[in-house]
């Protein structure tokens, strides 16, 4: 049953919110009462609960109670050179990394406000400019550039050990884009390019242009948006097939314990792993998908509807 419940929801969650008790204060911060800028790029939360923002005039903190600003100090060491912070990202160890509005990448220690600019302290990647950031829960960041060379760091220290590979390079499978990177459920790290998908951990690859990972147990499903699939098993090997005879285009995957979860043109794909089954959902053009704790299925099309698929399959 199709189910429009944008509005209901809210309605429902603030009736439920009333009826606990509920309170919740909304406070506004601006320029004029300490937050001293009012262009945000980024926010992210430590594990102490402590608020930090990339904004156009520094690194802004927030302990809940009052703003403090980290910017350039000219002539000084461990400082940025630039007021405009673009993007931060957490560190497995509670530090920063920072880009700033030049596209170089500093770490940030929060214990002694100290700026490193990572690639001044390694001098081959001085003249590169980052693109993306994606910090993994292993404790490693993978840095790519905008000429997509990417470099792999360790997040407690980014100097020893690290792993750099030039554009195009065989490692990469001579690739002229890097697409995604991205650490299964299993710990393993896959660079996804548009030559291939490339295994770091495992020195595995395939030439296929997969756009979507997925661990269920001991295998990792490989997704391309045309619907073929890879498996890659315990021996270390590539299986293919294809979830989508209907070649619709694939738009967000996710999955459950059991099964793989496809949005796609025309709507929901599930498969069963262990069978090996499919069941297909034709509900129109999804754009994103949400499994919640009950295994239920929601489903958010591009026309602002939502889906709700039970555990036993009915919509």
């Amino acid at each position: 049953m199709k189910r429009r419940l944008c509005t209901l929801i809210a309605v429902l969650w603030c009736l439920s919110a009333l009826s606990d008790g509920f309170f919740c204060r909304v406070r506004n911060f601006a320029a004029d009462n300490g937050m001293l800028q009012a262009h945000i790029s980024n926010a992210q939360q430590d594990k102490m609960g402590l608020m930090w923002y990339a904004t156009w005039n520094g690194l802004v903190r927030f302990d809940g109670y009052s703003f403090n600003t980290f910017k350039p100090i000219l002539s000084s060491d461990g400082t940025i050179f630039s007021n405009r912070i673009y993007n931060i990202k957490m560190t497995a160890t509670d530090n920063l990394w920072c880009v700033s509005s030049d596209n170089r990448l500093y770490l940030f220690d929060r214990y002694t406000n100290h700026f490193t600019d990572v690639q001044k302290a390694l001098p081959t990647l001085n003249d590169k400019k980052v693109k993306v950031l994606t910090p993994l829960k292993k404790g490693v960041t993978w840095v790519t550039f905008r000429d997509f060379s990417c470099l792999r760091l360790h997040d407690g220290n980014f100097q020893k050990g690290y792993t750099y590979w030039s554009a195009g390079c065989k490692a990469l499978l001579g690739s002229k884009k890097i697409l995604d990177i991205v650490q299964d459920a299993g710990g393993d790290e896959w660079v996804l390019t548009d030559r291939g998908a490339v295994c770091f951990t495992r020195n595995a690859h395939t030439t296929k242009p997969f756009r979507y990972v997925q661990r269920i147990g001991d295998k990792v499903f490989l997704l391309h948006t045309d619907g073929s699939m890879a498996v890659f098993d315990r021996r270390q090997q590539f299986h293919y097939s294809s979830l989508n005879e209907r070649e619709d285009e694939v738009h967000y995957v996710t999955s459950t314990p059991t099964s793989l979860v496809l949005g796609t043109e025309k709507g929901v794909t599930i498969y069963q792993v262990a069978t090996k089954q499919k069941t297909t959902h034709s509900i129109g053009k999804i754009i994103y998908l949400y499994i919640d704790s009950r295994k239920r299925i929601w489903a958010f099309s591009n026309t602002n509807d939502v889906w709700l698929i039970s555990d036993d399959g009915t919509t």
